[in-house]
């Protein structure tokens, strides 16, 4: 089972110093979650219209994504919908991904699947805490002529004494509260996600490893914590951004971390 994650937590901005409002509700000292606070919709109009489009999808064909047929379930969300994935996706291959790959959250495994088609040298890995995603990330590598180890696994559990040459993440960046399988990939109470990730990396990269990472500043322009250049900074980390993307109502990062 997970180990229960308290609110606080060591990593700069996230728990330290001045309490930072992420807008839901804190956990006990036991890791157990309070009573929700309940936001209106129209704090999150675009996650929820994603959402809504998301449901109109024809759960029993495939999609074409940049040559891919790639398998979408109701539980898992689309990477047809989104242009992050494809953004992530072509930014990581820009950094010439090479040996042993693994990406948490793999989702519907677009990113590795791509990885794998265009890397044919890679070894793939991939995990995600929503057993649908697994399921159906296992179909797509196969759909796609490819190999690769596919895992139910909350973040890198499981994975002791391995290492990877690049990690791939592209967390849920909104800080909100998960309702069911398919917002998990949307929403993180309080950021606790992303912080465990952080906390956990430096034990799974190889010598010379790297990781690639996805951010929002969405939550930096409503005051809900640093910037995540500030979070790594504090994390002693190496890091550059390599690609941004502007859809108006917030910039998202591509960041390069090394150890």
């Amino acid at each position: 089972m997970p180990n229960s994650v308290s609110i606080q937590s060591d990593l700069p901005g996230y728990g330290t110093g001045a309490p930072i409002d992420f807008g839901v509700a804190p956990s006990d000292t036991k890791g157990r979650m309070c009573a929700p606070v309940t936001f209106g919709r129209s704090r999150f109009t675009q996650a929820y219209d994603l959402l809504a489009r998301h449901e109109e999808l024809q759960f029993e064909q495939c999609v074409a994504i940049d040559g891919l047929e790639i398998e979408v379930h109701p539980n898992v969300l689309s990477p047809s919908l989104t242009t992050t994935s494809r953004f992530f996706a072509q930014t990581i291959l820009d950094q010439n991904p090479h040996g042993s790959i693994l990406e948490i959250g793999v989702g519907t495994g677009y990113c590795l699947t791509r990885i794998g088609v265009a890397r044919p040298s890679t070894d793939l890995f991939g995990s995600d805490i929503n057993p649908d995603a697994v399921a159906v990330a296992r179909r797509n590598l196969v759909r796609n002529g490819l190999h690769g180890k596919i895992y139910e696994s909350d973040l890198f559990e499981g994975f002791e004494g391995m290492s990877f040459d690049m990690i791939l993440f592209n967390p849920p960046l909104l800080f909100g509260e998960p309702e069911n399988r398919l917002e998990l990939a949307i929403f993180d109470r309080q950021g606790m996600t992303i912080q465990r990730y952080l906390k956990s990396l430096r034990a799974f990269l190889a010598p010379a490893g790297r990781s690639m990472i996805l951010s929002t500043d969405r939550n930096q322009r409503e005051n809900n914590g640093p910037s995540f250049d500030e979070v790594l900074d504090g994390c002693g980390f190496r890091h550059s951004v390599v690609a941004t993307l502007d859809r108006a109502f917030e910039v998202y990062s591509a960041h390069l971390v090394e150890v």
